[in-house]
């Protein structure tokens, strides 16, 4: 994998560990083949509530198409987006007119509530938060992974695609100029 751009080391809870090799291998993106050259691609979203994983979503290309799991956190007065539109409209959030997400989880309380909503599907990625409560501290992560096993292979065959329509350009530029004389 290619990184071009140095970021910020992302804080991880006390006692985690990173992951191995094998196991980061298992997490990213399925293989799509393109003309000949296999990539894969993969992203996870993750959404957070004061530091604390409320839900996650992944979706990942397969050879038979693509996969989309979600994970919901475990925390107390979590549930699911469905099971609390109610409790959300009286705490002063009308998600009535949402349609078409993949998921989404809500937590509601006396301060207020919270709807966090991953709508990750073959031809979108969109995370959302909608809230109304205070005192909490949301962070919402997208992570995209494309992996390019075939990327000196893919620069060569360009290269060299390149390097014929010069070449053809050169000749029928010549050859123009030598009728004209």
């Amino acid at each position: 994998m290619i990184n071009t751009v140095d970021t910020p080391a992302l804080a991880t809870p006390e006692g985690a560990q990173p992951l191995s090799d094998e196991e980061l291998a298992g997490l990213r993106g399925g293989f799509i083949t393109t003309n000949g050259f296999t990539f894969g691609f993969g992203v996870v979203i993750r959404s957070y509530v004061d530091d604390r994983l409320a839900l996650q979503t992944r979706l990942t290309w397969t050879p038979t198409g693509a996969v989309t799991e979600q994970i919901r956190g475990d925390m107390p007065g979590l549930t699911d987006l469905a099971s609390a539109m109610t409790s959300l409209l009286n705490s002063g959030i009308d998600l009535r007119g949402l349609s078409g997400t993949s998921g989404g989880v809500a937590l509601v309380s006396g301060d207020g509530a919270t709807a966090l909503i991953h709508n990750v599907t073959t031809g979108q990625l969109q995370n959302l938060i909608v809230n109304s409560a205070s005192h909490q501290n949301l962070r919402q992560d997208m992570e995209l992974n494309l992996y390019l096993p075939d990327l000196a292979a893919m620069q060569a065959a360009s290269s060299a695609q390149q390097q014929v329509s010069q070449l053809t350009y050169d000749l029928n530029t010549s050859l123009v100029s030598a009728l004209g004389r």
